[in-house]
């Protein structure tokens, strides 16, 4: 596809068109006339990026399918639901939990096509039902935004440390009288990867919030780090719901839960000494 921006490139492009209203709305651009000479240059060249990473988005989702297709025969041991090898699976002890908040999980599309083991983002839909959208399909990353968008924005967080990020402890001191629920997306990767995640463009109008006092020693974990205060994807899930005030015996559980994926890991890896959660 050429650069040009004629109709017919927006008939044959309708998720990038959608990105391009969902920019033109972030910088307070009425109009999607795009032969409307009050269109300025920037968003000119920010509208050709769209198409060309459209484009980009085929081949990467292409890829990833294809990826994914190449390691079917090394997953087929392995349960679809908790990613250990079928005799290890422990899908029957996890337990489902209710929140009065929804959890999404954005998952970056690598952890996805490893289906490690050791990763523990997959205990988010397991336990708490809540939606898996997968960074790097275009398909999913619009449908995520489609339903954000779909919510109040005074009530859609991402979980990332950010320097402007809230501080979780301000959403337990609602005003008087309401019960907000909240929709908070959790993201999940190597760090590299969820900065990446963090700084997608459709999502920069939604704030961030952070977790206090943080530490990887309150739980076993399964993949070492020198930062103390960087956390597996389910731990930081379960110490925001903690924050949060959600009930006790629900935090229980995702807890026994994690150690059930730590425990079969384990097993698995023939394991008997417990993993350091800090390298020294």
């Amino acid at each position: 596809m050429s650069d040009c921006i004629g109709p017919t490139c927006v008939a044959t492009e309708g998720a990038t068109i959608y990105q391009l209203a969902a920019y033109l709305d972030s910088v307070d651009i009425v109009c999607l006339g795009l032969s409307n000479k009050s269109m300025s240059v920037h968003c000119f060249e920010q509208f050709k990026k769209l198409i060309r990473r459209g484009q980009f988005s085929g081949r990467r989702r292409q890829t990833h399918r294809e990826m994914v297709e190449k390691r079917g025969l090394s997953q087929v041991k392995k349960c679809p639901k908790c990613w250990v090898l079928q005799q290890y699976c422990f899908c029957s002890r996890v337990e489902r939990v209710r929140t009065r908040h929804e959890i999404l999980l954005f998952i970056h599309a690598n952890e996805m096509i490893n289906k490690s083991c050791t990763n523990t983002a997959k205990l988010i839909p397991l336990c708490l039902g809540g939606r898996t959208y997968v960074f790097g399909d275009m398909d999913d990353e619009l449908k995520l935004h489609r339903y954000l968008c779909r919510q109040p924005k005074e009530h859609v967080f991402f979980l990332f440390p950010s320097n402007d990020a809230i501080d979780v402890s301000v959403l337990k001191r609602p005003s008087a009288g309401s019960e907000p629920r909240y929709t908070i997306v959790v993201l999940d990767g190597s760090w590299s990867n969820v900065k990446t995640i963090n700084s997608h463009g459709l999502f920069k109008k939604f704030s961030r919030i952070k977790l206090n006092g943080v530490s990887r020693l309150r739980h076993e974990n399964m993949r070492k780090h020198s930062v103390e205060t960087h956390l597996s994807t389910m731990s930081a899930t379960i110490g925001l719901l903690r924050e949060l005030e959600v009930d006790t015996e629900a935090v229980c559980a995702l807890e026994k839960s994690l150690e059930n994926a730590v425990s079969a890991f384990r097993r698995q890896a023939g394991k008997t000494k417990k993993i350091p959660s800090v390298l020294e």
